[in-house]
């Protein structure tokens, strides 16, 4: 038989083929459609309920503790005096410990694995319940979601039959045929199934509507979201950004003149600093003669290529030659002088008081 994530893999895969293919077909809105897929992944779980060491049974019981909370939160805010919140939060609670821990302990001590929980009429137990408890108005809309519970049910019977069969070795095993079946070998088990189905399906017929299946129905508007945001949100924000906008694009030829205007202005400005400029160098100029000029160019060229010549050599030979000799009389004369001074300081400094 199939594992785990095989079975939610393949009833997720039924569920988006059965979605696409009614909002293709008869226009089933994408929020129904998302349920419908989340609804036959959970489907596709369901049987396993009956193992006592599944994941199913020790981990599934607490999404529909969770799930049963939430229906039992809707139907209490549906009622014409709906009771207070404290007393809500009680039966949310009351509802998810019971499915979590309460239906596992019972399953895990009734039921027997591949036994009639693992059958074709279990599945449709599980889906005139959900036709039954989904809150929607519209009945196409509560049979997509019946239907998709069923697919995932039954997705996971075909699932543990293929996987029954090798088909390299040609031979079943001997699980096969224990899963997609219509009654067990307990005669009890299959007339406890058959009778809650048939209170089942005697609900489902008292609140069939007379039209029947309308298939148009499906197409439903998504359920109405009752806050303004984030909507007015963003209509809002739309708002102000097309206003600044249109404000702004007004304002703009204005101020394309301006900036032309400015433009000429500096431009205008520019070329008369320029003519000033041109004006004062050539006052400049006329003012040197050419034998002035001449002369300064001379005393250049002669003058200066000497006076580079006498810096080198000051540089690379008297420099060094200087620095030199200082060292020398820093190492060597300064301490002499130093000691000369200190004999001299001694002979001349008063003797001490006679006694």
């Amino acid at each position: 038989m199939g594992n785990y994530r095989q079975h939610v893999a393949f009833g997720t895969f039924c569920g988006v083929v059965y979605s696409v293919g009614a909002t293709l077909l008869v226009g089933l809105n994408w929020v129904y459609a998302t349920i419908a897929v989340m609804l036959s992944a959970l489907g596709g779980l369901l049987p396993d309920l009956d193992s006592p060491s599944s994941f199913g049974l020790r981990g599934f019981t607490g999404i529909l503790g969770v799930v049963a909370a939430l229906i039992v939160w809707q139907d209490l805010s549906t009622l014409s005096d709906p009771p207070g919140f404290e007393f809500h939060l009680w039966a949310v609670i009351a509802a998810y410990l019971f499915v979590r821990y309460g239906v596992r302990r019972i399953m895990a001590r009734i039921a027997v694995h591949r036994g009639m929980f693992h059958s074709v009429p279990t599945g449709m137990i599980w889906g005139a319940i959900v036709y039954l408890s989904y809150p929607s108005e519209h009945h196409a809309i509560r049979l997509a979601m019946a239907g998709a519970v069923m697919l995932g049910f039954l997705s996971h019977l075909v699932l543990d039959e293929a996987c029954s069969v090798d088909l390299q070795g040609a031979r079943v095993n001997k699980a096969f045929g224990s899963a997609l079946k219509f009654w067990s070998d307990s005669p009890v088990s299959t007339i406890v199934v058959y009778l809650v189905l048939s209170l089942l399906c005697r609900h489902v017929t008292k609140v069939w509507p007379d039209e029947g299946l309308v298939p148009e129905n499906l197409a439903a508007p998504a359920p109405a979201w009752p806050y303004p945001w984030p909507k007015s949100w963003i209509e809002d924000d739309f708002r102000e950004i097309r206003r600044f906008i249109a404000k702004q694009s007004e304002k703009l030829p204005g101020r394309l003149e301006q900036a032309k205007a400015a433009g000429k202005t500096e431009l205008n400005a520019i070329g008369e600093d320029l003519g000033k400029l041109g004006r004062f160098a050539e006052k400049q100029v006329g003012g040197v003669d050419s034998q002035s000029a001449s002369k300064a160019r001379d005393f250049v060229e002669k003058n200066l290529p000497e006076t580079a010549d006498a810096a080198r050599d000051f540089t690379n030979k008297r420099l060094p030659k200087a620095l030199d000799a200082f060292r020398e009389f820093k190492e060597r004369d300064l301490p002499k002088a130093g000691e000369s001074l200190k004999k001299v300081a001694e002979a001349v400094a008063p003797s001490g008081r006679r006694r």
